[in-house]
């Protein structure tokens, strides 16, 4: 059998993709449990234990001087500080810890994609899950901040007779639609990533059948990580500028 022919037996990019689109569960003790639930439940049990590690193992005591893990903790604990700085002195101290925490949660997510079925913002409802976070954070500290009337006054205009209505129902629209936003926005990111995937192992795989160039073994390995590392810091860092860039508007 010639490499051409070998080449016609590969599944066509239409199929290819459609797998990799399919929803994939796992069982567990008799249940179907989606994949990304299954990894959604890997990031968290993970990074608990990364940080009580850090915490009694590699920070049994803070030096005033930091090094080694201590001062990398520094360094992003005062990279998220400055982002929340957009929120607004008032909230910020709320809205640092939150990015931070969410920010590590969703670079997780998505780099568990190296070691699990799915990363977890293959599934909507995680994406639809951190956006609620986002949503929640971001009218709470406004309601703090203001009060339900200096909030509602703020909305619509600042009590323009003409303009105030329409502005409010634009605020209040763009308000409702943030967490699908945000979500839809993890979910393409994650998806587009998994689809050039699929493309490239599908065109290496075609090389290799047809004319037998040996590159399946090393590119897609290199693109993979590169695409998750890359796409796990950019979902992240848009996440916590967001959500610190809303925030400044509902307390200002």
């Amino acid at each position: 059998m010639n490499g051409l022919s070998l080449a016609s037996e590969v599944k066509s990019i239409s199929d290819t993709l459609k797998e990799a689109l399919q929803p994939k569960t796992i069982d567990i003790f008799g249940w179907e449990v989606g994949a990304g639930v299954v990894s959604a439940f890997l990031v968290t049990i993970t990074v608990t234990i990364l940080c009580l590690v850090i915490r009694f193992v590699s920070l049994k005591e803070y030096k005033a001087v930091p090094t080694g893990v201590q001062l990398i903790l520094e360094k992003a604990v005062t990279f998220f500080e400055n982002i929340a700085k957009g929120a607004g002195h008032s909230a910020s101290k709320y809205v640092a810890p939150l990015i931070f925490g969410t920010a590590v949660f969703i670079f997780f997510g998505t780099f568990i994609e190296m070691f699990a079925p799915k990363p977890v913002f293959a599934d909507l409802n995680a994406g639809i899950a951190v956006g609620i976070v986002g949503f929640v954070t971001i009218q709470g500290l406004g309601l703090k901040e203001k009060g339900l009337g200096g909030r509602i006054k703020a909305q619509f205009g600042g009590g323009n007779k003409i303009l105030g209505p329409i502005v409010g129902f634009f605020k209040t629209l763009s308000d409702i639609i943030l967490p699908f936003s945000m979500a839809l926005r993890l979910y393409g990111s994650i998806l587009s990533g998994m689809l050039i995937m699929e493309i490239i192992y599908f065109a290496l795989e075609w090389l290799w059948a047809a004319w037998f160039i040996p590159l399946v073994g090393v590119v897609p390995g290199i693109l993979s990580v590169a695409f998750t590392i890359f796409h796990a810091v950019i979902q992240a860092y848009v996440f916590a500028l967001l959500v610190a860039m809303f925030t400044g508007e509902a307390v200002e």
